[in-house]
């Protein structure tokens, strides 16, 4: 006798899956992805903070030689500059010379707004022999607009003068304790804004590592060479300039 070409199929199986069933697997492939694209973000920050961190170190670095070769004496500027990251020429070249190549002067954390062609820029044909604009906020002697506390005109922290008139000083911290040299987490006064500052440069400038539309924080080079991670939270104004405030 013949039968149908139809296999039946065993009692209590199935063809296929449910509509349900179908959203379930679908949604369980989206949050894994999703879990896996996090996962690599967060490597990638991590990467940009250890790189930001390793030009902190070199360009601390280069600072504290040339000052073992001049009497503890830091690099010296003309503030011909109005923003604190504005270098003084020949501060670039004294650095340049003692082993920070430009290239180290820019947080990889402002990419990929910021390409190496616009710092190359900003670095070289800005303001050709007077600054060159890099993307680290610098505490050497005649920064632009950097508060007096916070000036290193030497390895050697110095005694800073209260505000108020007083025959007294204020004993340094440590040289540990010193920020020599910090990323640039700025924004104008007013309403903060730390994605999108916007300067004479024809690309607005933002804090190099942000969560969402904030800083969450920032590498510090110490006076002593070494490099720690401050979080946004932890930080103050250390500029004294009504046009842009930087932090660490």
């Amino acid at each position: 006798m013949r039968t149908s070409g139809h296999t039946q199929l065993p009692s209590g199986t199935r063809e296929a899956f449910t509509k349900l069933e179908l959203l379930v697997v679908v949604a369980l492939l989206v949050l894994l992805a999703g879990l896996r694209l996090a996962a690599a973000t967060g490597l990638k920050h991590q990467t940009k903070v250890a790189q930001c961190a390793a030009n902190l170190r070199q360009l601390g670095l280069s600072m504290l030689l040339y000052a073992s070769d001049n009497a503890d004496k830091l690099p010296a500027q003309l503030g011909l500059g109005s923003w604190l990251w504005d270098l003084d020429w020949y501060v670039g070249d004294i650095l340049n010379q003692y082993g920070t190549p430009q290239e180290v002067m820019y947080c990889p954390g402002t990419a990929p707004r910021f390409t190496a062609t616009n710092n190359e820029e900003l670095y070289e044909y800005y303001a050709p022999g007077r600054v060159h604009v890099i993307g680290y906020a610098p505490t050497l002697p005649g920064s632009p607009s950097l508060s007096a506390s916070n000036v290193n005109a030497t390895v050697t922290a110095q005694p800073t003068k209260p505000f108020v008139l007083s025959p007294y000083t204020i004993p340094p911290p440590p040289a540990s304790r010193r920020v020599l040299i910090a990323d640039a987490i700025i924004t104008h006064p007013g309403t903060p804004n730390y994605v999108l500052v916007q300067g004479a440069y024809k690309v607005p400038h933002l804090c190099p590592h942000v969560d969402g539309f904030v800083p969450a924080g920032g590498n510090v080079g110490m006076l002593d060479g070494h490099v720690e991670w401050r979080s946004f939270g932890q930080m103050q104004q250390r500029t004294t300039s009504a046009q842009t405030f930087y932090y660490w």
